[in-house]
């Protein structure tokens, strides 16, 4: 079990959280809660409602898109990743399925309280875009391999 003082060294390496000042993280590491899993766990499923963020401590994740029978990996992310960030952000559903590709560390931040930081410091939203453009990238660079090899 990670300490509070754990969780925001923790913290100060996770790129959302780069920017921010002792205090700021000692009250994000005091609502984030540490969740394990073993191999083969799955995190949540497309399709379920999203009402948080998640940062891995240590293991690996895959990310899954499913397409009826058919099983798409998208990323596989490994410690000081996030994953979740558009739930905290909207109330969508999830985009993706999230597997245990190992035992598996995480720490679970709820959106209202995320959402809470974000009103008292607007500014911390705009790593959260970086990493949704980035992953839109990404998908978008799948997207266009996927069709060059249907040609």
């Amino acid at each position: 079990m990670l300490s509070t003082l754990e969780k925001i060294l923790f913290l100060k390496q996770i790129e959302l959280f780069r920017e921010f000042n002792a205090r700021e993280l000692g009250i994000i590491a005091q609502k984030a809660v540490e969740k394990s899993f073993s191999r083969g766990d799955v995190i949540f499923r497309q399709g379920e409602q999203g009402d948080s963020l998640y940062l891995v401590v240590g293991g690996k994740v895959r990310v899954v898109r499913e397409d009826g029978q058919k099983k798409e990996t998208l990323a596989i992310l490994e410690e000081r990743t996030c994953f979740g960030e558009m739930a905290i952000l909207s109330e969508e559903v999830r985009s993706a399925t999230i597997e245990a590709l190992e035992t598996l560390t995480l720490l679970k931040i709820d959106r209202e309280e995320f959402r809470q930081l974000i009103l008292k410091k607007p500014e911390m939203a705009f790593p959260i875009f970086r990493i949704l453009i980035e992953r839109l990238r990404n998908t978008n660079n799948l997207y266009m391999k996927a069709l060059e090899g249907r040609k």
